[in-house]
């Protein structure tokens, strides 16, 4: 929390374990509401999402759950490495990724 330069009054504690992606039951530190934008200043979608806070070490710094995904409608195209969604005026927002940064992840 303290590299978002947020104070951290408004984590939730959790005392529930959950399973992490080796398996390993991971104690998380709490849960968090954030606010959220999809997509650039012209076509977004803004909403507030619930995060889990785990000391893990990973190369992902968030993970989006199936939820928050299905609530903004996203579609996913993994060979293109885009991600659409639906903004906030009802148009179709997009999202690129770069080919360098995903052949640089460790999966």
């Amino acid at each position: 929390m303290k590299k978002l330069m947020h104070p951290g009054g408004d984590i939730v504690p959790l005392v529930n374990p959950i399973l992490g992606f080796g398996g390993q039951e991971v104690n998380p530190t709490g849960m968090i509401c954030l606010p959220v934008r999809f997509g650039d200043k012209t076509k977004s979608r803004s909403l507030e999402v619930n995060f889990l806070i785990v000391d893990v070490a990973t190369t992902n710094n968030v993970i989006l759950g199936r939820s928050t995904l299905h609530k903004v409608k996203v579609v996913i195209t993994l060979y293109l490495l885009q991600l659409q969604f639906a903004a906030d005026d009802g148009g179709i927002g997009k999202m690129q990724g770069d080919q360098r940064t995903a052949r640089g992840a460790t999966w």
